[in-house]
């Protein structure tokens, strides 16, 4: 018969302890442990003893959830201990109990779930262990908030608990502080809320530094790799399978030629710019494509292992991030059948689910992926659903024409009646981890659960992804949750660099054919920490904000320092701010122009790399795009779109909201240098740039503009734009700084009212920057 007995835990934590008399012998205990701390995790212990068990019985167990007595599938992302599980069929599993314990990880999901359900298996002999009076063995999980634990079962004793906290308890988001004890400021508690996050999680945070890598190879094209590709590219364009064949086939051919290297990168760019066709009246089953993507992705990574070297570093990291990371000829598969399955549960045989069904079967593509967001989109949309369909669309570079040129063109839109199918989103949204698997190496959830293991299942097959031998799963599962779900930014930020970190050290010890699942899931930690950091711009400007800007820019300083193949002046200027961000700095007199100088540091050294990613890839832009007869403002788009995707973007973007603060108040001058060339001309008053996109002057002109968004082009016969004193500016990266360089022309913002006064007052003028004081000298007429 079971004992129930529920106790206080500690604070902040409470246990739910069973226990059951076993027939026909023995006893077996249920232990679930349960904190607020986090808000994390369940964890179920099952002990068994006092019967003759052998050393083969296992843990038969399922979830009860909220639509009867029927065992319902586990919820995303649970693991156990031992970490091997055994799909048993109708929703249960079975584990292996190690020392007579199971232990069972669940995340904060769990919550619908009523009540975990159990049996013991003795295989060796046979038997199945039940209740002596209610059958399976069950606890009840309904209401509680558990700790995930990352834990080690070690000679049957449950070891390495997490301390419960010892902070006070916080309601509604403040801190009760105690009689006479001073309340901290919200950056004090900010700062004390991540270290204990990371005491609680085993981290050492900020532990492993970035390792320097310096590329002293002097760049040129590669006129043999370019030859090849031209030569090539008609092969290419029959399918996807074909292109990722011919991948393979030049790493075989060419190797880690740096050279070659680059114009593989350049290649790949063009195909993920849409530049180059997909498809060209070819059929190919998704499997082979997967088979093709998965063989040319992994001879990549096998170039980019512990010993490679600084100069091909950015180029393969490159080349592998757009050629994707790919997946097994059985995710390939499933796509054929699942799209089946979803068109006959859910009624929806015709139109453009037919259309779709039909390319996904004949040529399936990264743009699979979006179509699925989109047609999800259309379903949650409230109002007006096509707009939403269309807009996902859009905005990932998919139109009308696009669909339309398919090998297996789309022509339809979706039916109304879609949305009013219960289960499709459901369907779709588990499809569309399918795709992504198969194309979207770069999705965080997708590469992290090729590293910390997974199960898909599918209606006619099963794929199992087992984890990266030697990770700590559940360190890793802690990090990705405190990413997922605590609502400090800052914490989130350093969630993301310390799981970076620990890739690092684990990615040097991975066995060869599990490199590239950590190396991709690398790839998305570094996009998503971008995504996080774009996403808070906006806040990030205002000057109250100042100290957080400041931390913001250390974090994003070090995601593209650990990106960078060549990164030792990046990792200079991060010790430098480093230096100034310390509480002990911060005290002394010369604080300001010390972090003023290291933000100097900063902007030249992303204007440094900016500069090498022209000089790398912009002759062999060029010569391959005119070798395979593309317009020549190809080459400009590529090298552009390179540096505005990697990871130096947030970067500047972080570095323009904190400059005006340091310039203020280190009391420097009034100009701010983004493109540092001579300019005279006319004086020309303008709004901004918008209407005057395609225009050609006819004489030089100066152009003073009140704003720019940077994403202009600058008119022709235009030597300099400066932006008048309160007007908003662009960042370093952005679209019309990076032209600015290339095309030579003067850009700068005046901080100061009198001097841009004075200026718009000008009918003509010359200036001539000096970019390392940051002045302008000028020379004004009329």
């Amino acid at each position: 018969m079971g004992e129930a007995d529920r106790k206080d835990g500690g604070e902040g934590g409470e246990v739910a302890f069973q226990q059951f008399h076993l027939v026909p012998e023995g006893k077996a205990q249920i232990r679930v442990d349960k904190s607020d701390v986090l808000g994390i995790g369940v964890v179920v212990d099952v002990r068994i003893d006092g019967g003759s068990f052998s050393d083969k019985c296992r843990l038969h167990w399922g979830l009860i959830g909220g639509k009867g007595p029927q065992w319902e599938p586990p919820p995303y992302g649970w693991v156990t201990k031992p970490d091997v599980s055994y799909d048993a069929g109708n929703n249960a599993w079975q584990t292996p109990f190690e020392n007579g314990l199971v232990r069972v990880h669940f995340g904060d999901n769990v919550k619908p779930f009523k009540a975990f359900s159990c049996v013991v298996w003795d295989t060796a002999h046979d038997k199945w262990y039940k209740s002596d009076n209610y059958g399976n063995l069950k606890v009840e999980l309904e209401g509680l908030q558990v700790l995930w634990e990352s834990a080690n079962v070690e000679n049957g004793d449950v070891a390495g608990k997490i301390e419960e906290q010892s902070a006070e308890p916080v309601q509604n988001g403040n801190s009760e502080s105690k009689d006479n004890v001073p309340r901290k400021t919200p950056e004090e508690e900010r700062v004390l809320d991540a270290e204990r996050i990371w005491n609680k999680l085993g981290v050492d945070s900020g532990s492993t530094e970035p390792m320097i890598r310096e590329d002293d190879q002097k760049f040129g094209a590669d006129q043999n790799a370019i030859s090849w590709i031209a030569d090539c590219e008609h092969k290419a364009e029959r399918s996807l399978m074909h292109r990722y064949d011919l991948v393979h086939e030049f790493v075989r051919h060419f190797g880690a030629s740096v050279p070659a290297l680059t114009t593989l990168a350049v290649w790949m760019q063009l195909s993920t710019m849409r530049f180059l066709v997909w498809n060209r009246n070819y059929n190919v089953k998704p499997r082979e494509i997967s088979r093709s993507h998965n063989k040319a992705s992994s001879a990549l990574a096998e170039l980019l292992g512990p010993d490679a070297a600084s100069s091909s570093w950015e180029p393969l990291r490159m080349a592998l991030s757009k050629v994707g990371r790919g997946g097994s000829s059985d995710m390939g598969q499933s796509i054929r059948e699942e799209i089946l399955i979803i068109q006959r549960n859910n009624h929806c045989k015709g139109g453009l689910m037919e259309e779709w069904h039909q390319k996904l079967h004949n040529n399936t593509s990264p743009d699979d992926v979006v179509i699925c967001e989109a047609l999800i989109a259309f379903i949650e949309a409230k109002d007006d659903k096509l707009q939403a369909y269309w807009k996902h669309l859009n905005d990932n570079g998919i139109d009308r024409d696009r669909l339309k040129s398919f090998d297996r063109a789309i022509w339809s839109e979706p039916d109304p009646d879609l949305a009013r199918q219960p289960n499709l989103k459901r369907d779709l949204q588990k499809f569309l981890v399918i795709l992504r698997a198969v194309h979207d190496g770069l999705d965080l959830k997708t590469a992290s659960e090729k590293v910390v293991g997974y199960r898909q299942d599918s209606r006619k097959s099963h794929v199992t992804y087992d984890a990266v031998p030697g990770i700590d799963i559940g360190l890793f599962n802690n990090l990705l949750k405190v990413f997922w779900d605590h609502p400090d930014f800052l914490v989130k930020l350093e969630a993301i660099l310390e799981l970076r970190r620990v890739i690092s050290v684990v990615t040097k010890d991975a066995p060869a054919d599990r490199r590239l699942d950590l190396i991709f899931l690398d790839f998305a930690l570094e996009q998503s920490l971008k995504t996080q950091v774009e996403g808070q711009l906006k806040s990030l400007r205002d000057a109250e904000k100042h100290d957080m800007a400041m931390c913001v820019l250390e974090k994003t300083l070090e995601n593209a320092a650990r990106s960078s193949g060549h990164n030792r002046d990046l990792l200079y200027a991060l010790s430098m701010l480093r230096s100034c961000l310390t509480p002990e700095s911060k005290e002394k007199s010369e604080y300001n122009l010390k972090t003023l100088a290291a933000a100097d540091r900063i902007k030249v050294s992303l204007l440094d790399h900016t500069q090498r990613i022209v000089d790398r890839f912009q002759d062999t832009a060029v010569k391959l795009c005119d070798r395979m007869g593309m317009k020549k403002n190809v080459a400009e788009q590529l090298t552009e779109e390179i540096t505005r995707s990697s990871c130096l973007s947030s970067v500047s973007l972080v570095l323009g909201c904190v400059m005006p603060v340091l310039r203020q108040a280190a009391g420097r001058g009034c100009w701010e240098i983004l493109s540092s060339f001579d300019a005279e001309g006319k004086i020309q008053l303008e709004e901004s740039l918008v209407h005057l996109q395609g225009h050609v002057f006819e004489e030089p002109v100066v152009i003073v503009v009140d704003k720019l968004s940077g994403f202009e082009d600058i008119p022709q016969g235009c030597t300099g734009v400066v932006i008048r004193a309160g007007g908003d500016q662009p960042d370093l990266l952005s679209h019309i700084a990076v032209r600015a360089r290339n095309e030579r022309v003067l850009l700068a913002a005046c901080h100061d009212e009198k001097v841009s006064n004075e200026i718009r007052a000008s009918t003509y003028a010359s200036f001539s920057p000096d970019a390392g004081s940051e002045e302008v000298k000028m020379k004004l007429r009329g």
